[in-house]
This record gives C-alpha cells, sequence and structure tokens, in this order.
C-alpha cells in the first residue's frame, strides 16, 4: 500500500492543517530502522510559506528498549516517504499502544521535502 490512505483538511488561524496516512521508512545514522512503517502525518501553515510537520507511527513492541528510544532526546532520524519527501525529525513521546506495540510521537526538525 503506497502513498496517501487518508487525508483530511481544516483552516485555522495558523493556516491550513493537512492530516495524511502514508507510508515509510524510519532511519538513523543513515541506517534502516523501520521499513513500510505506517505514518499519521500533519503538515500546517500557508501555502508558499514554511510548513511545520509532525506526527505518530506505532511499532512493534520489541523495539521498545532500542536505541530508537535511548537516543530519542539526543538523535536526529530520517523520514523517507514513499511519495519521494523525507525529513529530519526527533522524538518527543512514546506511550504504549496494547497488542506488544508503541507509539512514536515526532515533531519535524526543517523541511519535509
Amino acid at each position: 500500500m503506497n502513498g496517501t490512505m487518508t487525508t483530511r483538511n481544516s483552516a485555522g488561524a495558523a493556516g491550513e492543517q493537512i492530516e495524511k496516512t502514508v507510508r515509510g521508512t524510519v532511519k538513523l545514522a543513515h541506517e534502516v530502522f523501520a521499513e513500510n512503517v505506517e505514518i499519521q502525518l500533519a503538515t500546517t501553515g500557508e501555502r508558499g510559506r514554511s510548513m511545520d510537520w509532525f506526527g505518530t507511527f506505532t511499532l512493534p513492541d520489541r523495539f521498545n528498549n532500542s536505541h530508537l528510544k535511548d537516543g530519542s532526546t539526543t538523535s536526529r532520524f530520517m523520514l523517507s516517504l514513499d511519495d519521494g519527501r523525507s525529513g529530519q525529525f526527533r522524538i518527543r513521546a512514546f506511550r504504549f499502544a496494547g497488542d506488544e506495540q508503541f507509539v512514536v510521537e515526532f515533531e519535524g526538525i526543517g523541511p519535509l521535502a
């Protein structure tokens, strides 16, 4: 399953917010950490201006004690989306999602292009 599965637009004082479900790859230090990850991605801002981006993805619990969590406050991760866009991100939070999975909340650092 590639590309956008769902899209939702909403307008606010800071401009338009677009939410999508996409697939991509998570990398750390140029090494693939997780592939074919379903990502809930939101972008905010006005067209033609800088866009902020953030979202969540879910990983199996086997990643819970890995360097993804250990390096979350100091490491910059790379997100490469199936639609060709990529950008660096930092992890904001982790939460257990049940069924041996946990949710990673992230925010982009710089552009998603």
